[in-house]
Order: structure tokens, then C-alpha cells, then sequence
């Protein structure tokens, strides 16, 4: 089974709902299973996605709509991009954006 990333744009801060709307649907070539959290660099064009059961984090180009990058990342739980510093941290390491 092919897993699908929807990617979501901040809309308005609305009341009553969540204020995010779809703008695109991608396939990923890799298992449709524990996925955990993401976490977006605006700056770079890149979401980066903890993918739990394969052991790897993945880096999606938002422009290019694709995976550009998987890194091994033994037990990744957990992502979070910090583009003033330029750099992506996971539970075991930080990686420096190139």
C-alpha cells in the first residue's frame, strides 16, 4: 500500500474550524504505516516527516512535490525544522539544512 501525504496552506484564522485547506495530495512511495510528526521549513520549501516503522526521516520538497531526501534515523519520533538557525532536530540528532 502507497502512503499519501496531503499537504495543508495556512488560510484565515477563522472561528469554527481549523483554519487550513488542502492544496495538494502526493503520493509517497513507502509504506502507509507510523508515520508520526512533521514539521515545515518554510524558508527551504521542505517538510520534514518522522516516519517510525522504517526507521528514516524524509525530506519533501514542497515545490518540487517529492521526497529529496531520506535520512537513516534509528527510533525517530518525533521532527521539528528551526529555519532561523537553519537546522532540523529529531529525538537523536540535528541536522544541518544544506
Amino acid at each position: 500500500m502507497r502512503s499519501l501525504i496531503a499537504l495543508a496552506l495556512l488560510a484565515s484564522v477563522g472561528v469554527g474550524g481549523l483554519p487550513l485547506k488542502t492544496v495538494a495530495r502526493e503520493p509517497l512511495d513507502r509504506p502507509a504505516n507510523r508515520f508520526d510528526y512533521e514539521s515545515i521549513d518554510p524558508r527551504a520549501h521542505r517538510l520534514y516527516i518522522a516516519h517510525m516503522d522504517a526507521d528514516t526521516l524524509l525530506v519533501f520538497d514542497m515545490r518540487a512535490r517529492r521526497v529529496v531526501r531520506t535520512i537513516h534515523a534509528p527510533g525517530v519520533h518525533g521532527v521539528i525544522a528551526v529555519p532561523s538557525v537553519g537546522r532540523v532536530s529529531h529525538r537523536r540528532r540535528t541536522i544541518t539544512r544544506r
